[in-house]
């Protein structure tokens, strides 16, 4: 019987601040089947199709699991480390194909599904980094309130400087006062 089929591709994700994350997709492909009690299972796919006549069932050939790796950019990349994890997430995962005739899953179609998760994956940081928009969210605010501060004039300068100094009730009163002249012109 014909073992698992490994691929992998490599590629680099440039987040929100200019750093790189090193991203690294294995696909495994692989007979789906096992042996119990010394005889060999086979599993069965049951599908439904108007044009095939209704319910009917096929052994599943072949599967192809995905497993994908991210590298901290404060971490030192390294391709062997990064290919080893991603290929025990996709021996670990649940398969993303099942196929009845093994010919379907082929270098072809595995390279073109690597690739598009590839992609998938620089486009959408958020779907295999955790956290992502919120901290991207939280960077582009500080960064947009860092370049308000350095354009604020002497003046605002000084309110601002007595603001982050003063009370709650300071604040609260002149806050009342200041809306008490804007309602009086």
């Amino acid at each position: 019987m014909k073992k698992e089929v490994i691929d992998s591709v490599t590629g680099v994700l440039t987040d929100y601040k200019g750093l790189q994350h090193h991203i690294t997709v294995v696909a495994v492909s692989a007979p789906l089947t096992r042996v119990v009690c010394e005889e060999e299972l086979q599993y069965e796919i049951h599908m439904w199709g108007e044009n095939c006549g209704g319910e009917y069932t096929d052994d599943v050939a072949k599967v192809l699991c995905l497993g994908i790796s991210v590298c901290n950019p404060e971490d030192n990349y390294n391709e062997k480390v990064g290919y080893n994890t991603a290929l025990a997430r996709a021996r670990a995962s649940y398969p993303v194909m099942y196929v009845t005739k093994s010919g379907i899953i082929n270098t072809t179609m595995v390279r073109a599904l690597l690739n598009q998760e590839l992609q998938f994956a620089i486009d959408n940081p958020d779907t295999i980094i955790p956290g992502y928009n919120e901290t991207k969210e939280t960077y582009l605010r500080n960064k947009e309130n860092e370049e308000a501060l350095k354009s604020l004039n002497d003046e605002e300068k000084t309110v601002l400087a007595y603001l982050t100094g003063a009370s709650k009730e300071s604040i609260s009163k002149l806050e009342g006062l200041a809306k008490y002249i804007k309602n009086k012109q």
